[in-house]
């Protein structure tokens, strides 16, 4: 009846028509593409799949090795590394490990307590030196100068020195690696140090090379390098962060 008395709406319903009827294969078409593209792609098979890596070829290349002996300070190139339990290590010098050495500050007396209340539970570090003062690594975040304090190294020799400490203008300080076999013993032999989540220890290294650092950083208050030896691997549980 609408098709004889209205012709122009024929014309109308006749392109509505023509529309659904595509969509109606058009849709469940692209439905079963997609589903078997994916299917493809996960399970192998597809021309499309990027192809899979040969173990024997060779993805990339390294172009340089460096260590951070000093936490937050410069690095030093390396020719080889061993990968090891605390980091990596240059071949050619076994203190030569990545992170080994950081600059601590001591925590206030409300931090302190904190911190104790925290790693009471599961810390041996704690539990042995309660009381005692804890220390915190300093960082870029707060001494931005960090980044200019050169570590080097020497052979180890007679003149008794490992670590050497370079800063712009020419300041230079040796380091003499102190406590555990390393020397002499240190004025506060071990320190007890909080690094993000856990508790740990680092033998400081003396007052000479804690003024230097102290004075070139602009710390207002006193700084003391500390190393963590192997003997000292830091702790961790099960809700340490870094």
């Amino acid at each position: 009846m609408c098709v004889l008395v209205y012709p122009r709406m024929n014309a109308y319903a006749r392109l509505v028509l023509a529309r659904l009827d595509w969509l109606s294969l058009a849709l469940p078409t692209a439905v079963f593409a997609c589903s078997l593209f994916f299917l493809l792609r996960r399970y192998g098979g597809c021309c499309c799949a990027p192809p899979r890596p040969d173990p024997g070829a060779c993805t990339g290349r390294v172009g340089a090795l460096f260590v951070f002996p000093v936490k937050s300070c410069a690095g030093v190139r390396v020719e080889e590394a061993e990968v090891t339990p605390s980091g990596l290590r240059a071949a050619s010098n076994s203190l030569n490990a990545d992170r080994a050495w950081a600059i601590v500050r001591r925590l206030g007396a409300e931090a302190a307590r904190e911190a104790e209340e925290k790693f009471s539970k599961f810390s041996k570090f704690s539990a042995a030196g309660k009381g005692k003062a804890l220390y915190e690594p300093i960082t870029i975040r707060s001494h931005p100068r960090m980044v200019f304090v050169q570590p080097s190294f020497g052979a180890g020799g007679d003149d008794g020195w490992e670590l050497r400490l370079s800063v712009p203008g020419g300041g230079t300080i040796e380091a003499p690696l102190l406590g555990a076999g390393g020397g002499s013993a240190a004025k506060e032999a071990v320190l007890r140090c909080v690094v993000w989540n856990s508790m740990c220890q680092g033998r400081d290294q003396g007052d000479d090379v804690a003024a230097f650092l102290t004075a070139y950083l602009e710390s207002k208050q006193p700084l003391r390098l500390v190393h963590m030896g192997e003997e000292m691997l830091r702790p961790l549980c099960s809700d340490v962060k870094y």
